[in-house]
């Protein structure tokens, strides 16, 4: 404005003629973007992604939470970090990496949900089978037998099973309610019982024995996967600590000497060396933990 005041003559108009050809172009820019094509994508990715969060939280069996809240929750958070972060205190890579871990922060929380859940699924359904077993010896029925297991049984047992009863009362047949349950937990141990069922059903057969059988066997594999965690237990040691040592020097060197810092994040050649860390860091550590979990 005080360089708008200060010209005069000519130079005043061809300036003013610029600025209102600027703010036609912009004008005449923002009017011809497809405002409603991108309303219909938002709202698209908006729908998905409460589909996808409602998904998981009846597949891991959470109550009280509200899939629109917590996606709200989300991208405020990003929102203010980034406000925060970039634009009072100008953190501008460590604001980024924030944001972009609040917006995965679901998927990682729920796949970390979901593998506990399976983990004591895995544990708990010998000892649920046993009673299967022995709900099928006095009569019962498959369906039967779970419903009446599904009331007693611990968590997360009880959920899976009723839910396979209740798709089986709704007018599924069994094996379908079964397969679907199959994809849901995506266990491996639930995986072996189901396909035993599966050829049951279609061989016919005495299903108690079977499922005595599938117990014993699958009371065996956690035996031996119980062998094999504690066998490796000081090498998961090891790397939890190699894992956590670039993070740790990493904070030294941040708070000891802030102007090495300043040089990685404040020059393009410092930042690429960050990502080409980074990727290294995470493809050493997706090696390393492969190599010492053992899948029986």
């Amino acid at each position: 404005m005080q360089t708008l005041l200060s010209t005069s003559g000519p130079h005043l108009g061809y300036l003013i003629f610029a600025y209102l050809l600027l703010m036609v172009s912009v004008l005449l820019l923002v009017r011809s973007l497809p405002f409603a094509d991108i309303r219909r994508f938002i709202n698209e990715k908006w729908d998905a992604k409460i589909s996808e969060i409602e998904q998981n939280i009846n597949e891991l069996n959470l109550s009280g939470y509200d899939a629109k809240e917590l996606l709200l929750m989300t991208y405020a958070s990003a929102l203010l970090v980034l406000l925060i972060g970039v634009v009072w205190l100008e953190y501008y890579l460590s604001s980024l990496i924030l944001v972009v871990l609040i917006l995965i922060a679901d998927r990682l929380y729920f796949s970390w949900l979901r593998d506990k859940l399976r983990k004591e699924f895995d544990e708990k359904f010998p000892m649920a089978l046993d009673q299967i077993v022995s709900s099928t010896r006095a009569g019962l029925n498959l369906a039967q037998a779970m419903d009446d297991v599904s009331k007693f049984a611990p968590s997360p047992i009880n959920g899976e099973l009723q839910k396979i009863v209740r798709e089986n009362q709704m007018g599924s047949d069994m094996a379908t309610a079964l397969i679907a349950a199959r994809k849901r937990l995506r266990s491996h141990t639930f995986d072996l019982a189901v396909s035993a069922l599966l050829v049951n059903m279609r061989q016919g057969g005495d299903l108690p024995k079977a499922l005595e059988r599938m117990s014993q066997a699958l009371k065996e594999i956690w035996r031996l996967e119980q062998k094999i965690f504690t066998a490796s237990a000081e090498a998961r040691k090891g790397a939890q600590v190699m894992s956590a040592m670039p993070i740790v020097i990493f904070l030294m060197v941040a708070s000891m000497q802030p102007e090495m810092i300043d040089k990685l994040t404040g020059t393009l050649m410092g930042v690429g060396i960050l990502v080409v860390a980074g990727v290294l860091y995470a493809v050493g550590m997706t090696w390393m933990f492969r190599i010492i979990r053992a899948d029986v």
